[in-house]
């Protein structure tokens, strides 16, 4: 795992704006954040699922079967890498769930992370080694929430990242399901600390 804490001056320079108790995170470390509550708490047990890939883009037809391959094989390393980079961080409570789901099962005081893949679009590994400069990239998307013990969403969040490297399909999706799942532990992170409350 290739997780670093680097929350340092990009949580803290992250600009808020804040519209009816709603908290919309901008320059954070995911494209789209909004938070229902300012902070949460590291020492509250927190169950970490799979995200689902049933409803996920898969690129083009012919590129397919390598999107359908790596369907079984991101949501594992998405959600070891946010668990494994949550522990380090100081969380002491983080379950790793085998499972997907919509809503959580929790024991009062419990939180859940729920999400799901939007796209998984292998790109094209022949055009990104002939031609280059970004043609033929693949292109990870995703979508996710906290929530808590009732299942009322304590904030949403949405990313996507595109593979520019010359490497496999497989290679791609797997470099940019990693930064995802960095970029939400430098959320959450950032989140217990308290740095997207409002001032």
């Amino acid at each position: 795992m290739r997780y670093v804490i680097t929350i340092l001056l990009t949580s803290l320079a992250s600009s808020l704006i804040s519209a009816g108790g709603l908290i919309a995170v901008q320059n954070g470390p995911l494209d789209q954040i909004t938070l229902h509550v300012g902070k949460i708490t590291r020492d509250a047990p927190l169950h970490v699922h799979l995200f689902d890939t049933s409803n996920a883009k898969l690129g083009k037809a012919k590129h397919q079967d390598t999107a359908r391959l790596m369907a079984g094989t991101v949501p594992h390393l998405l959600v070891v890498d946010i668990v494994e980079g949550m522990r380090d961080a100081g969380f002491s409570k983080v379950i790793l769930e085998e499972s997907t789901a919509e809503e959580a099962s929790l024991e009062p005081g419990e939180m859940a992370l729920l999400g799901r893949f939007t796209e998984l679009n292998p790109g094209s590994e022949a055009t990104r080694l002939w031609i280059g400069l970004g043609a033929g990239k693949s292109k990870v998307c995703i979508k996710g929430r906290l929530v808590d013990s009732n299942n009322k969403s304590l904030g949403e969040f949405t990313d996507c990242r595109n593979g520019l490297g010359w490497g496999s399909s497989a290679t791609e999706l797997e470099n940019s399901t990693e930064s995802i799942g960095d970029s939400i532990v430098q959320l959450l992170n950032g989140w217990s600390n308290g740095n997207y409350a409002k001032k």
